[in-house]
């Protein structure tokens, strides 16, 4: 990276494949580790979307706006297969 000398140990982050990913290192063990982000445009553009269809479904059953809010919510986490880069 610009402006860092060759043995400096500064986040190192990528935009790729739609995440960021983060080099650093485990606190415990000290093994280099890559972890995953969404990318921060993506999720902003998300949160405007949720809040619009909110807006939309404010005077619906709340049950059900409750259960759709939870699918979109949770959705990325259960779906996407990454793991830790140290058990892979």
């Amino acid at each position: 990276m610009r402006g860092q000398s060759p043995g400096c140990t500064g986040k190192r982050t990528k935009n790729f494949l739609g995440f960021t990913h983060i080099c650093g290192t485990n606190r415990q063990t000290g093994n280099f580790t890559v972890h995953r982000q969404t990318i921060g445009k993506r999720m902003a553009a998300k949160r405007k979307d949720i809040r619009a269809t909110l807006c939309r479904r404010m005077h619906g059953r709340v049950a059900g706006t409750l259960q759709w809010l939870q699918q979109v919510v949770r959705g990325p986490s259960y779906i996407t297969p990454f793991r830790a880069t140290g058990h892979a």
